[in-house]
């Protein structure tokens, strides 16, 4: 993804490109960078011209990567997940089954842990409903039970 910024401009949110994965929305993320980057542009702005430097952003830019990675992974996992509708059924499942799970999930799209760091028996948990329930279905098949 190019660079959101120029000297004079620095492009947040949906503007910049970012997509909230859960919620489709970019202004929640533009919101949350708004601490950050009122603390680190404040002596720019109050010098006379005020006119901000792409490197006096680079600062900014650097940290909101690193803070945007764990939402990114999120991202690419839901949109890879939509291309199975099946196990679309079964994380939904498990998450309805596990509010611990939900609330990680919640923490990693915005950006507070990996989503790939599921605490153990929320993991066993959603192991449980993607295998258990994928064995059950198809014994289920076999016997004609389908559905």
């Amino acid at each position: 993804m190019p660079t959101p910024a120029r000297d004079g401009l620095l492009l947040v949110g949906d503007a910049a490109g970012y997509v909230d994965a859960i919620t489709g929305e970019g202004v929640g993320l533009a919101v949350s960078k708004v601490t950050t980057l009122a603390k680190l542009l404040r002596p720019a702005l109050e010098r006379p011209g005020g006119q901000v430097t792409l490197a006096e952003l680079s600062p900014f830019l650097g940290r909101a990567r690193q803070e945007e990675r764990a939402h990114v992974e999120l991202t690419r996992a839901l949109l890879w997940l939509r291309r199975a509708p099946w196990l679309v059924e079964r994380v939904i499942s498990a998450l309805a089954a596990d509010p611990e799970l939900f609330r990680h999930f919640l923490s990693a799209n915005q950006g507070s842990v990996s989503p790939w760091a599921i605490p153990l028996p929320s993991s066993l948990g959603l192991l449980r409903h993607l295998v258990w329930r994928s064995a059950r279905q198809h014994g289920a098949d076999q016997l004609g039970y389908g559905g």
